[in-house]
């Protein structure tokens, strides 16, 4: 078959004079073995012949296309539009790829009218009736190709880079408008049709000028899988008055942040979206313990900001009273920290830098717990907070589950120690009215041999608190209660006299304490 390929040329003509002529060599000879191999070499020969063809005219199809291509370029240098179009069109004639062509042809347009740097140009059918000079006319046909590729309604999803090129082009806008961001975020959400986030940036702002069912339609096809989504969902259904739904949507976004956050403890975001959720809720409580078990994890100034944020909302909630109180439990903890400083003593306002620079004015306690938070003293603080506060509500079981947490991490606190031996005692005293902390007195304290490891467990707290601030009258008032429910008269005679001649004392202090000199006169 070798041989026989000599036969025919590669020229086509060549090949084509060259088949009579085997044909009549074999009619002369009729060799049987020349016909074999002939008619594989000559096939051989044209599938050769074909390719060497179609390589030339790819050449010459490049070569054309990139001659049209300078030329359209020339035109735009010459400011002649019309001209730079029609060898455009002829580029896309010749093209494989004419969304990425026209593209690059509508950036040539926008950067020989110096695009970059006009910030005010607007592309207004109002003006198109009016004279234009060429610069303008450039901009004009390159933003008008560019919305060809990258429509905002309709089926069609567009070229991914104009959509790109637009969202920055209204972004860059001056002065900017509802209407110029309204447009750049619908082409970074089309731009992005796998990310949900520049959607919910769209629903977000729209939803924030009223249009709440018009972010409710552009989020319902995406909702699967995504807990932004279903936040956003609930607020808009809040909004239109679906409680239901709005529940749905927040129960939906829950189970997900959930998951995500026992996949990855240490994710941020999960865990500021889920304390979101949990807030709209209700369940204040449980979305600042969240944050302050993220603190342990991650010391992120984002999860400190909004546990401040949590934690004034929740005192905003409070009586004038209540909120005196809990920010002198803020002083009084933290006066045992490593962050005390005297200025916090101040219940003024003071400045309190957010992670994004921001200052607020906020009471000097609430500084400090911001202080303290960042320091990573959140693990203990948060509980001995939110515990205490339940205990003042008398809710003790709550309150023991979460001093207990506080103690936990933080061993020989004696604020902690304190407040969970009360909280302990009040637990053993079926009898307790009394709702104030850390003063201990009760006017029902049973006075008799208590059985059970808790009294005996804040016998020993009373004592670690005493020891470590024997001058504190609270802890003193604490310790003379559980001395008295545990028969040890002498030391609650000594401890509770001392608070009653410092004039510091609640309803039951002078009750035990008289009791207390009946039992040690005896």
């Amino acid at each position: 078959m070798i041989r026989c390929i000599w036969t025919f040329k590669l020229s086509p003509s060549a090949f084509l004079m060259g088949v009579p002529r085997f044909c009549v060599r074999y009619l002369r000879s009729r060799n049987r073995n020349r016909l074999l191999c002939g008619i594989p070499a000559m096939a051989l020969t044209a599938t050769i012949i074909m390719i060497l063809r179609q390589t030339d005219t790819d050449e010459s199809r490049a070569d054309l296309k990139a001659r049209y291509a300078r030329l359209s370029q020339a035109a735009i240098e010459s400011n002649a539009p019309e001209a730079a179009e029609t060898y455009f069109a002829r580029v896309l004639t010749l093209s494989d790829d004419r969304l990425a062509e026209s593209f690059n042809f509508a950036k040539q347009l926008y950067l020989a009218a110096d695009g970059p740097a006009n910030h005010t140009f607007l592309l207004s059918p109002a003006d198109e009736s009016l004279d234009t000079n060429a610069t303008e006319e450039l901009l004009r046909r390159s933003l008008r190709l560019m919305q060809s590729l990258a429509p905002r309604r309709g089926s069609s999803k567009g070229y991914i880079p104009a959509h790109q090129f637009l969202a920055g082009f209204w972004r860059s806008r001056l002065p900017k408008t509802d209407l110029t961001t309204t447009l750049a975020l619908q082409h970074e959400a089309a731009a992005a049709p796998h990310d949900p986030e520049p959607a919910i940036r769209l629903a977000r702002f729209i939803s924030e000028r009223g249009y709440h069912q018009h972010a409710l339609d552009l989020l319902e096809p995406l909702q699967k899988g995504h807990a932004g989504i279903h936040i956003q969902l609930a607020v808009e259904h809040a909004q239109l008055q679906h409680p239901r739904k709005a529940e749905k949507c927040l129960a939906n976004a829950e189970s997900i942040l959930v998951k995500e956050l026992l996949e990855d403890p240490t994710d941020v975001v999960a865990r500021l979206a889920l304390s979101r959720v949990q807030a709209a809720q209700g369940r204040l409580l449980e979305s600042m313990l969240l944050l302050a078990d993220g603190c342990q994890h991650e010391r992120s100034p984002k999860l400190v900001d909004h546990l401040i944020s949590r934690y004034s909302l929740w005192l905003s909630m409070m009586a004038p009273e209540a909120v005196a109180q809990q920010l002198n439990e803020i002083t009084l903890a933290l006066k045992h920290s490593t962050i005390w400083d005297a200025a916090y003593l101040n219940p003024g306002s003071q400045a309190l830098h957010t992670s994004t620079g921001e200052a607020v004015f906020v009471p000097g306690p609430i500084v400090a717990f911001h202080a303290a938070l960042l320091a990573g003293d959140g693990e203990w603080l948060v509980p001995l907070i939110l515990g205490t506060d339940a205990a003042a509500r008398a809710d003790f079981v709550a309150a023991r589950d979460l001093l207990q947490e506080a103690y936990e991490v933080a061993p020989r606190h004696p604020v902690i120690a304190n407040n969970l031996a009360w909280t302990l005692l009040q637990m053993n005293n079926s009898e307790s009215d009394s709702g104030e902390l850390p003063n201990a007195g009760d006017d029902s304290t049973q006075h008799t041999d208590i059985p059970g490891a808790s009294l005996l467990e804040a016998w020993e707290l009373t004592n670690i608190a005493v020891a470590a601030d024997p001058e504190n009258l609270p802890f003193r008032e604490t310790r003379g209660q559980i001395a008295a429910a545990t028969n040890r008269w002498q030391i609650a005679l000594e401890d509770l006299q001392t608070c009653a001649d410092a004039g510091f004392h609640s309803r039951g202090l002078f009750r035990t304490l008289n009791l207390a000199r009946q039992r040690t006169s005896q």
